[in-house]
This record gives structure tokens, sequence and C-alpha cells, in this order.
């Protein structure tokens, strides 16, 4: 997540927990998240008590080709894990490559 404009408070909570942290979010603040934790984890913004000025927050997120085809919520728990695994198998696939393409790996 991009965030640009007035600072806001961004919560993050697991998504059986209750809230893990509140973090101030400035402009220019990129926030990123570790693959897996784009699914554990939950976050929002919180509507705040006193006006906090125009912000803008651009969020970008991978979504495997695995779940462009199937709905998780659906799947019987041992199909959950395999579809898990393949999410994860494409997504570090694509970090790789990203990395071989920068040259950075």
């Amino acid at each position: 997540m991009l965030s640009v404009g007035a600072v806001r408070d961004f919560t993050l909570q697991h998504v059986f927990y209750k809230p893990l942290a509140t973090i101030p979010l400035y402009h220019g603040s990129l926030l990123t998240f570790y693959p897996r934790d784009q699914y554990r984890m939950r976050h929002m913004m919180l509507r705040s008590k006193t006006p906090s000025g125009v912000c803008f927050h651009i969020v970008f997120r991978y979504i495997p080709h695995i779940l462009t085809q199937v709905m998780m919520k659906d799947l019987p728990k041992d199909e959950k894990k395999k579809v898990a695994a393949e999410r994860d198998r494409e997504y570090n696939e694509a970090q790789i490559a990203g990395r071989i393409f920068r040259g950075t790996l």
C-alpha cells in the first residue's frame, strides 16, 4: 500500500485475534506484506474522530491464477490446503522471476 496525503492510522490484525498494531501512515509511506500475510492478516483504517485532511491509499495485490479459478471458502479443508500450496508456489515463482529480471538474484 502506498499512502499519500494526510496521516492516517492503519490497524493490523490476525484473522482470529484482536488488533496487533496501529501504525500511522505518513505521506509517502510504503507498506508491504509477506505473501502469506496477505491472506492471514486483516487491516482497516478506522474513521478518525477529527478531520485528517485529504489522503489517498493505493493498494496493489498479486492475485495468483489459481484464486481466479476457485473460491477458497467453498472448498473442503483438504482442498484448501492444496489450493493454498499452489497459490504460494505461483507467488514464489513470480517473486523469483521479478528478482531475476531486476538482476537482484
